[in-house]
């Protein structure tokens, strides 16, 4: 029985992770798997940049993926060369990690089913496994730096959402309700009257000084927790993902982008370190059609350049050197720890380190 918490990334890479482990745990025939109404999969999860329907923005996938997956994914004997050839680069990758998975995993599951009563809980001989997700700083790291929408809109509803965000904003950073609109997590188009009709479009809005005033919030908040801004978003021309920058600026500016294609718009926010100190940025463009976001970002790579070459250049010590790699995952630590096969992913008011696992 897998008891779910709705983690953003359950895909197809933490599929594998877990035929990997209840292989090396010895287990490799089930006759039937139960997972509970908590249990998301969106399969692509963590390796499809986009999801812009109503799944990414407005509700969770339906439950019987969940079941299409499990099935799909823990019988390996009829995974196509496709999916062992993803296996393999998943298992090299997650060894630079210091992440251990079977060289060729074999499990097989008869029956998939959805039930929100753990029926083997109460069974002699039961034993608890847990699947531990990678940290909240890592997946952030990863939705920023690829513009993920589906695990942000997940974790926007699982936060609350609007309601509980604008509470945020006013308890936090003192801005009234109207200061800041959010309706979703990801920022793609969003209908009050639900995806079928489309008859009330929505979008998130802010001013420009409000996005600054939050991203300075957050970089305080990272530090009480030795972190930087640049720990979860994308660093210039070092980590690969929806902005390179100039070579210019390579390693000296964090940032993150927001780019909307039917209504078009083109943004840039964040952070460049620069001989004279750091200075926090925002640059925004509401266009008139999409055949001018080419030129936004043209226009944006110039504003951060004079940014940068206007304060003496970079600063001598960069703001990252090396990309980081990414899996949903973490490693289990030992066999013989009493938890259930649920994420350790933190996102209520009981969380003692939002920033731990």
């Amino acid at each position: 029985h897998i008891k779910g918490m709705q983690d953003p990334f359950m895909g197809q890479h933490s599929l594998m992770f877990l035929a990997s482990a209840l292989d090396e745990l010895g287990i490799h025939d089930i006759s039937l798997v139960s997972f509970d109404s908590n249990f998301f999969v969106y399969e692509f999860a963590d390796t499809r940049s986009s999801y812009e329907s109503s799944v990414g923005a407005q509700s969770n996938p339906p439950l019987q993926d969940s079941q299409i997956a499990v099935l799909k994914y823990f019988n390996t004997a009829q995974w196509p060369k496709n999916l062992v050839n993803l296996y393999k680069a998943l298992r090299d990758k997650a060894g630079l990690l210091k992440i251990k998975m079977q060289v060729a995993p074999k499990i097989a599951v008869r029956n998939v089913i959805l039930s929100d009563v753990d029926g083997v809980n109460d069974e002699p001989g039961t034993i608890h496994f847990s699947y531990l997700s990678s940290t909240l700083l890592q997946y952030l790291k990863h939705i920023n730096t690829m513009s993920i929408n589906y695990p942000p809109g997940m974790m926007f509803r699982s936060l609350g959402g609007s309601d509980a965000l604008s509470k945020f904003l006013a308890d936090r950073l003192r801005m009234r309700a109207d200061d800041v609109s959010m309706y979703t997590g990801s920022g793609i188009e969003y209908y009050l009257d639900g995806e079928i009709t489309k008859q009330r479009r929505v979008d998130n809005e802010s001013s420009c000084k409000n996005i600054l005033k939050i991203i300075m919030s957050l970089d305080l908040l990272l530090d009480k927790y030795t972190k930087n801004l640049q720990d979860i978003f994308l660093v210039a021309g070092v980590d690969q993902g929806t902005w390179n920058g100039s070579k210019e600026i390579a390693g000296a500016v964090t940032a993150k982008t927001g780019t909307l294609v039917q209504i078009p718009v083109s943004n840039l926010a964040g952070l460049a370190s620069t001989m004279s100190g750091e200075y926090y940025f925002g640059i925004f463009f509401q266009l008139k059609d999409r055949n001018e976001i080419q030129k936004a970002h043209e226009a944006a790579n110039t504003m951060v350049d004079d940014i940068v070459i206007k304060n003496g250049g970079k600063a001598k010590d960069p703001l990252a050197t090396e990309a980081k790699s990414f899996v949903p995952f973490d490693s289990v630590v030992g066999h013989d720890a009493q938890l259930l096969m649920a994420h350790r992913l933190c996102f209520g008011k009981h969380c003692r380190n939002p920033l731990e696992k």
